[in-house]
């Protein structure tokens, strides 16, 4: 999907992948996101080194719970039954 900042004037402003729009400047992403819409490590969009996109879709953290396993893209999945 996409995602669009609503700004008064009429540029709108990007940022580069690793980093998020905080009001009028990009700032850094937490280390374990690889995209994020945060400064915090649970405002990701996609992990990177080490960590995985856990169950809630937004929190990269080193391990998947119990009950999950990461899969080719950084994302805890269910276990297939």
């Amino acid at each position: 999907g996409s995602y669009e900042c609503e700004t008064p004037s009429s540029n709108s402003i990007s940022c580069n992948i690793g980093f998020y729009l905080s009001e009028t400047t990009c700032q850094g992403c937490h280390s374990a996101c690889h995209a994020c819409f945060g400064p915090n490590n649970d405002q990701c969009y996609s992990c990177q080194g080490l960590n995985y996109l856990q169950p809630d879709g937004t929190t990269c953290l080193p391990n998947c719970p119990s009950e999950y396993s990461p899969d080719s893209f950084n994302r805890c999945v269910g276990k297939v039954k």
